[in-house]
């Protein structure tokens, strides 16, 4: 038996649904260590802020100087190559903030007296940046492409600014071979995946007991 927290990882596509999925995660005893949380929070530290903008300009500022979430992700999102390249300037400037940042959490929560059963990591690049060596289980949340359009519309985004995104990413089939769990997701009611995903937590915890 693994004498330590397991880690599983969430893969799928844009607007899959990993965050539903990490939070029931939660109510059966698993902490959630959220990738795109902690870059918010790294890139309103105001000396990574005043970088950013040396990079960028003064464009991607809001008029009362926040950073502008949108007018970044219309510079660095897209299929040309400069957007490809501002991409990466971002990434070198934000991952390895947002990675030191992920190692001190997942070693304050493995050191602690009662440690949790297991700790979600929730990494939109998470097999591009590495930390696929670091997962116990691995789980692919499988979306129609449909509910994922609806999903994004629902946060303003058009499915071309869907597809631009995503194709900054790994492609889903290459996320989906790496998986050990495939978690469907589709439009299903909430009761119904309650269940899917309490028999998905028991089939972990029966696996990590037979480690």
């Amino acid at each position: 038996m693994i004498n330590r927290p397991f880690v599983i990882g969430l893969v799928g596509g844009i607007a899959s649904g990993k965050s539903s999925v990490a939070h029931a995660l939660v109510e059966l005893g698993a902490v959630l260590i959220d990738a795109d949380e902690i870059a918010r929070r790294v890139t309103d530290l105001p000396l990574v802020l005043q970088q950013l903008c040396r990079e960028f300009g003064d464009s991607i500022l809001t008029p009362e100087g926040k950073l502008n979430r949108k007018s970044l992700a219309a510079l660095v999102f897209g299929d040309q190559e400069g957007n490809q390249q501002q991409r990466l300037r971002l990434e070198d400037i934000v991952h390895p903030l947002v990675k030191q940042d992920i190692c001190c959490t997942l070693a304050h929560f493995q050191s602690l007296p009662v440690p949790p059963l297991a700790i979600i990591l929730d990494i939109p690049l998470l097999i591009e940046t590495g930390w696929e060596s670091s997962c116990d289980f691995i789980i692919y949340i499988d979306t129609p492409r449909s509910s994922r359009i609806r999903r994004a519309n629902e946060r303003g985004w058009s499915e071309e600014e869907l597809l631009r995104r995503e194709h900054s990413q790994l492609p889903l089939e290459e996320k989906r071979k790496s998986a050990t769990h495939i978690f469907p997701n589709d439009d299903c009611d909430q009761p119904e995946l309650t269940r899917r995903i309490r028999r998905l937590w028991d089939q972990m915890l029966a696996s990590v007991e037979r480690k």
